[in-house]
């Protein structure tokens, strides 16, 4: 439903979508849709639907056939197979003899081994760090805070 501002600019008016399939997610132009549940934000109404069947309903409908694990996506199903099972490593470190079987763990090697990127700084002191896990370890160890 579209809306006109004061300064004659049409909006998109956030509503809530009432029928049975989509009544736990929000829709806005700017914003696209929401999981009710978790506020996390797609821009399809079929994403919001698999992430809450995968995530929140933890439905596992992708099974392995050579070691029964179960995966919520298709997509991550084929991935543990390849890296798994068919071991492949198609993504190569240009700095080094490195090999992963995807580009997020090629990326984070490259940040962490051949450069000084500290991208994680610590709200209480000047300590920076690496990784995420690094700056959580140090706040709840230095400064008694859980995060």
């Amino acid at each position: 439903m579209a809306i006109t501002d004061s300064s004659g600019n049409h909006r998109m008016a956030i509503h809530t979508l009432l029928n049975d399939s989509n009544r736990d997610m929000q829709h806005s132009r700017m914003n696209g849709y929401n999981c009710e549940l978790c506020m996390k934000n797609f821009t399809q109404r079929a994403d919001v639907r698999k992430h809450k069947k995968t995530v929140h309903e933890k439905a596992r409908d992708f099974h392995c056939q050579e070691c029964k694990l179960s995966f919520g996506e298709k997509g991550n199903l084929n991935k543990h197979v390849r890296s798994i099972h068919r071991r492949e490593r198609n993504f190569f470190c240009d700095q080094c003899e490195a090999t992963f079987p995807f580009r997020n763990g090629l990326k984070e090697h490259q940040r962490m081994k051949h450069t000084d990127d500290r991208p994680y700084e610590c709200k209480r002191c000047t300590s920076t760090f690496k990784k995420k896990s690094h700056l959580h370890r140090h706040v709840s160890v230095i400064h008694k805070v859980n995060a």
